[in-house]
């Protein structure tokens, strides 16, 4: 992803960051992940979903004993994440929420760009999933455009690429059927700006004369 693009996302997480400091029970979320990607019932996802907090959690010495199995840098199959991505590529809605609320557990880190890679991929091929589950999170997602906007290595220093996979993704979600209307319009307004940035950069002649690309 090119620099300018990087610096939207670390703005818009930055703004979306809290200042307040949550707590997280590791050994209580480790054991209900497990039993729900063993048995990925909405019931499971729930009890899942509930025990994650809604801002970034203050340093907790048990996070160092149990995060390997939960980050999404061990691409190891065998990962508790890894099971919880299968579920969730494959559209299943409560893998799809217990992810975006995992969106507070990474900071700013390689972890919550490739959570968030994971994440963007299905905006176009389950976007009406997507959308369900974004609803029933409230909005409670670190960095929305980061979710909705990561791209990955394979879109390096690829402006137009960029671009084409955004737009792509905004179609998917726009003929998403039966979306939940208020997470389908705040989902598209934020691809919007990223698109629309992105398209000032491709224009830079445009912005030089004051006149800023729609």
């Amino acid at each position: 992803m090119n620099r300018f693009i990087c610096s939207i996302l670390f703005l818009a997480l930055a703004y979306t960051g809290e200042s307040e400091a949550c707590s997280l029970d590791w050994p209580k979320f480790i054991q209900n992940l497990e039993t729900y990607v063993q048995v990925p019932s909405e019931q499971n996802a729930n009890t899942v979903v509930d025990i994650l907090p809604t801002c970034e959690p203050k340093a907790d010495p048990a996070s160092d004993t149990y995060i390997d199995k939960v980050v999404p840098l061990n691409r190891d199959r065998f990962s508790d994440y890894s099971k919880l991505n299968v579920l969730a590529q494959r559209g299943d809605v409560g893998a799809i929420k217990i992810m975006l609320k995992m969106t507070w557990l990474f900071g700013g880190s390689e972890n919550a760009e490739t959570l968030a890679e994971d994440l963007g991929k299905i905006t176009s091929t389950h976007p009406s999933e997507f959308l369900t589950a974004y609803a029933a999170n409230e909005g409670h997602v670190r960095g929305l455009i980061h979710v909705l906007a990561e791209l990955g290595p394979d879109y390096v220093d690829d402006l137009p690429g960029q671009i084409k996979e955004l737009k792509r993704r905004y179609k998917a979600l726009s003929d998403a059927k039966n979306a939940p209307k208020g997470a389908q319009t705040e989902c598209l307004q934020t691809l919007h700006f990223a698109i629309d940035e992105l398209e000032s950069v491709q224009s830079p002649a445009s912005e030089t004369h004051g006149v800023r690309r729609r």
